[in-house]
């Protein structure tokens, strides 16, 4: 092996410290759409990698040196079995499935280094398919599963070969004296995807013809840009880059147009290790943590805020052209701002000495209510209506401590309040003209509201105890309360769509897992994950259309993401 490509290899693989999430979309497989992410293998048994799905969905194939040395084991989904399939002294790695599932692929360095292929339930299949004349690396299936394409050495560099698995006919498709590696075939079976160093410096994505004929160079950086995947069609692939500095993210690239798009934002991708529709698999290390996930990267998320400065807590206005946000940008802690809807910054709501902790819109696009702090907000954080266009603001209550509010109907909010010290937060109702508050909800525990519903003219909250997180809602008319009839353990940040047909919410299935983003529909009781990441999203916020769902996660930074609602 390249001792280039072994130590970036052995970089990856001894980076992998902790947990080895897997993801798989429930779009393509049977499964619930609420079982994206699993715990596959535990890092403390082995540096598990170069995994995949096989083409039912029913195992995972990876290569794992949990015995000692590096050899290949399947996982079957159903009962969770671990089966080691190889047990070679020396090492078996980089498996991939034959299109139907039938035989894997791998590379072995047993008797020199070549592709073998085998039944991964009968061992007896095992034969080695290159000659021993070659070192073969890398390989992967044909379309049509006739034949397999590889990264090899005679006499010279590593070139692209493929081999016949009818008659074992070698193919040689490059022949350079730089190094080509890792190649994939593309799905109609017409192209080769490969990196190489041809310039001498750093690595480049190409694409290539199966005669060697129409060579065509994709990218072109100063950086190095390698592990390269097709994507479900024949015209992007996708590769690994650090063109940007710091860390390793995900870019694709089209062969017709040569159009570059940065599709992870400093993520610290290692390995793209498959593409099924419009889900791309990969693992990556989580936040310098050193902790490895295979999750899904949905096309359909697109980053609203870029840079250093932090933006969370989205509200988009009423007509729909605005985002009202908590950020740090402008020198000062949680300060209230507004941006265009693609992120650019508009205004900040005050720019006296006051700290906003949360804000939200009103019914016209100039007027939000905001809860600022005349000192230190944990004591005096009180409720302030706010005029974007005459940069007025006014002060309403003098309570003590309020944590959120919504506005309902003229003249009426809804706010979550302590009056004193440590004293949980309840529900009270606020006359936006004359500052009178009424109590609306106190049962002992901490009630956050979260939105109104003009239709019902009701009202969204979640309660916080030691038992649990349920969100509930109540009539504004008679106080009437009804719980969300959603099967979580846990469940807030309740926001209907415009039309109020459906809700979004943060929440968990299990206790263990982490926060995800859903939304529901009212009518059917039907719900769809919309994020399935690992980190913990914020309450989320719809768009005027109901297209989009706006929400902030701590990534590099935390920033505003749009989530495209299938």
């Amino acid at each position: 092996m390249d001792k280039e490509l072994e130590s970036q290899v052995m970089k990856a693989l001894k980076l992998a410290l902790a947990v080895f999430l897997f993801g798989f979309s429930a779009c393509h497989y049977p499964e619930s759409s609420t079982d994206q992410i699993e715990k596959v293998v535990d890092f403390s048994d082995g540096d598990e990698v170069w995994f995949q799905i096989s083409p039912d969905g029913s195992m995972y194939l990876f290569s794992s040196n949990r015995a000692g040395n590096e050899n290949i084991y399947i996982k079957k989904k159903t009962t969770g079995e671990i089966i080691q399939l190889t047990d070679n002294p020396t090492r078996d790695s980089h498996p991939v499935w034959s299109p139907d599932g039938s035989l894997i692929a791998f590379t072995s360095y047993r008797d020199g280094i070549g592709i073998w292929t085998m039944d991964p339930f009968d061992r007896r299949t095992l034969k080695r398919i290159t000659p021993d004349s070659i070192v073969a690396e890398w390989p992967d299936w044909s379309p049509d599963w006739n034949s397999i394409v590889f990264s090899g050495t005679g006499l010279g560099s590593r070139d692209i070969w493929t081999v016949s698995l009818t008659n074992g006919a070698l193919n040689q498709i490059t022949d350079h004296p730089d190094n080509e590696w890792i190649p994939k075939w593309s799905p109609n079976g017409k192209k080769i995807a490969f990196y190489t160093t041809w310039d001498g410096k750093m690595t480049d994505v190409f694409v290539v013809d199966l005669d060697g004929n129409n060579l065509k160079q994709l990218t072109h950086n100063s950086s190095e840009d390698f592990g390269v995947r097709w994507g479900d069609g024949n015209e992007t692939v996708y590769f690994l880059s650090r063109r940007y500095g710091g860390k390793t993210d995900i870019f694709s690239a089209q062969i017709s147009n040569g159009e570059i798009q940065r599709k992870t934002q400093n993520l610290g991708v290692f390995i793209i290790n498959q593409i099924i529709g419009d889900s791309i698999f990969f693992s990556f290390e989580k936040q310098d943590h050193h902790i490895f996930k295979n999750t899904i990267l949905d096309e359909r998320i697109e980053q609203v805020t870029m840079g250093r400065a932090k933006y969370q807590n989205p509200k988009i206005s009423p007509d729909g052209l605005q985002i009202l946000a908590i950020t740090d940008t402008i020198g000062k802690e949680d300060m209230a701002v507004t941006l265009d809807m693609e992120g650019n910054f508009l205004k900040a709501v005050d720019t006296g000495e006051f700290f906003g902790k949360s804000a939200n819109w009103m019914s016209k696009p100039h007027e939000i209510i905001a809860t600022i702090s005349e000192g230190g907000w944990i004591d005096t954080n009180n409720l302030w209506y706010v005029d974007l266009k005459n940069e007025s603001k006014t002060k309403i209550t003098h309570v003590g401590f309020v944590d959120h509010a919504v506005w309902c109907e003229a003249p009426y909010l809804v706010m979550s309040a302590r009056t004193q010290g440590r004293d949980n937060l309840k529900l009270w109702k606020v006359h936006l003209g004359t500052g009178e508050v009424t109590l609306l909800f106190d049962d002992g525990s901490d009630a956050v509201v979260s939105d109104y519903n003009r239709r019902d003219k009701t009202i969204a909250f979640t309660t916080y105890t030691a038992s649990g997180v349920k969100s509930y809602t109540m009539s504004l008319e008679n106080n009437n309360r009804k719980r969300f009839h959603i099967p979580f353990e846990s469940y807030e940040g309740v926001r209907w769509s415009p039309d109020g047909n459906k809700i979004c919410f943060k929440g968990k299935q299990k206790l263990d897992d982490s926060h995800d983003l859903f939304v529901m529909d009212l009518k059917t009781n039907g719900i769809k994950r919309l994020t399935n990441d690992g980190y913990s999203e914020s309450w989320p916020s719809w768009s005027r259309n109901q297209k989009n769902v706006f929400y902030s996660v701590k990534k590099s930074t935390i920033g505003i993401y749009k989530m495209n609602i299938p």
